[in-house]
């Protein structure tokens, strides 16, 4: 899941929070423009697997989903 930090009606920090709550085991990349290290370092700690900074270079976002991607594999 791509997710950003800022959002109507709920933050992104609050969907992360939701999810690991009820046990939801999806892999969540962080998506925003909010370059605050504070920030970005709240959203792993709840439960966010990766972040890229927006704007960013389709490199960039392709290399996150792939790690994530290759941390959910069966070993």
């Amino acid at each position: 899941m791509t997710l950003d930090l800022v959002m109507p009606n709920m933050t992104g920090q609050e969907v992360i929070q939701h999810l690991r709550a009820a046990g939801r085991n999806v892999r969540i990349i962080v998506v925003s423009a909010l370059n605050q290290r504070q920030c970005l370092l709240e959203a792993i700690c709840q439960g966010a697997d990766d972040y890229v900074v927006k704007p960013f270079d389709p490199a960039k976002i392709e290399a996150a989903i792939t790690t994530v991607w290759a941390w959910s594999l069966p070993e």
